[in-house]
């Protein structure tokens, strides 16, 4: 246990042929009894008009060379050239690596309830990159114009068939103390 980035519980569940299953569940994941029959209408999820748009969009980033950096997490083991010019585990000096595979996750199994709660994990990729990487790096430029795509697809602004033209533009100008916190 020592050795994990994040607390984690183990459930054992009981099954009807006597054998249990044990699953790793966050402590945000878990709920008492009185919790589930107290829940009210306050369980929504996102219209599934946005998640079938975010869905496509982030599909049309992957045919993208430029992005496809962005596509995936690092694993807990790799290590990479940091903006400090040593080599640095990345989830040491990122609290919360993202990857485009995520976000199309939950947006899969419906595990949004927010449109901002998608805006935080867009924004989170392009916040790992500043940290890990610098401002005046390549990576956090093509992060910034993903985060720009992938937010005016939020929006409504845009759809999948924007992807091309979003990557080939000049990225978006910072505004004020954006980025000034937390992929790539």
């Amino acid at each position: 246990y020592e050795e994990e980035l994040w607390e984690r519980f183990a459930v054992a569940w009981d099954q009807e042929s006597g054998s249990e299953e044990q699953t790793w569940h966050s402590p945000w994941e878990l709920r008492t009894l009185e919790d589930e029959s107290q829940q009210t209408s306050d369980a929504v999820e996102v219209d599934p008009s946005l998640a079938e748009r975010l869905t496509a969009a982030i599909a049309a980033v992957a045919s993208l060379e430029q992005w496809a950096l962005f596509q995936i997490a690092p694993d807990p083991g790799d290590a990479y050239q940091s903006q400090r010019g040593i080599i640095e585990f990345y989830n040491r000096v990122i609290p919360l690596p993202i990857g485009l595979t995520d976000i199309a996750g939950r947006l899969e199994n419906r595990y949004y309830r927010r449109a901002s709660a998608i805006e935080h994990d867009i924004c989170t990729l392009a916040k790992n990159a500043l940290i890990f990487n610098g401002e005046s790096s390549d990576v956090y430029t093509e992060a910034r114009k993903l985060e720009s795509y992938l937010i005016s697809v939020l929006e409504g602004t845009s759809n999948a068939a924007d992807a091309e033209v979003f990557a080939n533009q000049a990225p978006p100008r910072m505004q004020g103390s954006q980025h000034q916190a937390v992929s790539y």
